[in-house]
């Protein structure tokens, strides 16, 4: 795991490091759970058929996920979008969901490394 790296993906390595207490090995172990948790592929899938109660479920619970994950970037957006859903802002939503995407997909690279 490479500090300098996630910093450079939004993550605030020092918060990150203090909520586990310095224990790199299982930072990386919690980076990794958080791809196999099934939100975001249900998020996409609620918001592929305008199910805006679904997607704001999910997009709530990456919202607190990333949160607790010291992810800054992508927890912002998980904000911006989780406001875009409840309003049903359709355009909006896709706008911030592409940069989620951008996102997810640049940080799921990088911990697979």
């Amino acid at each position: 795991m490479n500090l300098e790296k996630l910093a450079s993906c939004g993550i605030d390595t020092k918060s990150l490091l203090d909520r586990f207490m310095g224990n790199e090995a299982l930072i990386d172990k919690f980076l990794k759970k958080f791809f196999l948790d099934s939100n975001y592929k249900n998020l996409k899938a609620s918001l592929a058929i305008n199910d805006f109660e679904k997607a704001y479920e999910c997009s709530h619970t990456l919202k607190g996920m990333t949160g607790n994950m010291s992810m800054t970037l992508l927890h912002n957006l998980f904000c911006e979008l989780t406001q875009s859903i409840k309003s049903k802002n359709i355009k909006e939503v896709s706008m911030i969901m592409d940069k989620i995407d951008y996102e997810y997909q640049r940080l799921y690279t990088l911990i697979e490394e």
